[in-house]
């Protein structure tokens, strides 16, 4: 009977001692598990590891290594991508400034041009001091050289003029404010511009027929050329005839004509047939 009990209780103690085997290598696992291993203490400390053990810890560890691995991986090429957008927006809000700041000077460029060009002061023929001299005293001079901008202003003052002193016969059969009948100093001075005109249109013409001589091929640049020109002679014709009535706007028209040096051939070679749109 002793012998009996004695063996129960050396049964009992090596299942309790199994159990608690049991459930420090649970603990163990699960200490891995939760990601709390930080030291080789944590594995080891109070624990006998057999093959089996080592093996479950090797697998648990390189498991974690590897989610470790990839998120540092994932985390570093987050925080250079947000880094590389950085600088992509801070390169295109640079450029964005650069673009508006050459946009402001290319705009200021162009409107400098077009001041210079209207204002520019070039010799003019004879006939142009003697209508200054009348109309526009402030800019006349003894060189005889003027501006666009000059030349119109006395041409608009003789109007200005007529419509305080001559308003019945200025006005006469006009449709609006801005239309004007010619007649008198202003008839006169566009004569003598017309005059340069058919010089001009002279030009045209010569280099016309000296140019198709060569009979140059359609669609070439020489054929393009010709065109340009040809184009550019049809609407001088249109300018030389006196004409009876005018609009403010008709003044630019005849202004070139008080120049000397006017570059009739280069600026006839610029421009371009209005292309007609095909019918559908």
């Amino acid at each position: 009977m002793i012998n009996t009990i004695e063996m129960s209780n050396e049964i009992n103690e090596d299942e309790i001692k199994e159990i608690k085997e049991i459930k420090e290598k649970a603990e163990s696992i699960n200490i891995i598990g939760n990601g709390q291993i930080k030291t080789l203490d944590d594995i080891i400390n109070n624990n006998t590891l057999g093959k089996r053990d080592i093996k479950e810890f090797d697998a648990e560890i390189k498991k974690q290594s590897e989610s470790i691995t990839k998120l540092f991986r994932d985390f570093h090429v987050y925080i250079s991508d947000m880094k590389h957008q950085d600088d992509i927006k801070k390169l295109e809000n640079k450029k964005s400034k650069s673009k508006a700041s050459k946009d402001d000077n290319k705009s200021e460029d162009s409107d400098n041009k077009k001041d210079y060009a209207v204002n520019k002061v070039s010799e003019c023929h004879e006939f142009v001091s003697k209508f200054m001299e009348t109309y526009n005293k402030e800019t006349y001079n003894e060189e005889n050289n003027y501006s666009p901008t000059a030349i119109q202003a006395a041409m608009n003052q003789w109007v200005k003029n007529e419509k305080e002193t001559n308003k019945d016969k200025i006005s006469k059969g006009m449709p609006d404010g801005r239309s004007f009948n010619v007649y008198g100093d202003l008839e006169k001075f566009i004569k003598d511009l017309i005059k340069v005109g058919k010089e001009d249109k002279k030009i045209i013409d010569n280099d016309i027929k000296m140019k198709e001589k060569s009979k140059p091929i359609e669609g070439s640049k020489e054929e393009k050329l010709i065109s340009n020109l040809q184009f550019s002679r049809d609407k001088l014709d249109a300018l030389l005839t006196v004409p009876t009535s005018m609009r403010y706007t008709d003044i630019m028209s005849y202004k070139t004509f008080c120049f000397k040096d006017r570059d009739v051939l280069g600026k006839a070679s610029k421009n371009h047939p209005i292309k007609k749109v095909k019918e559908v």
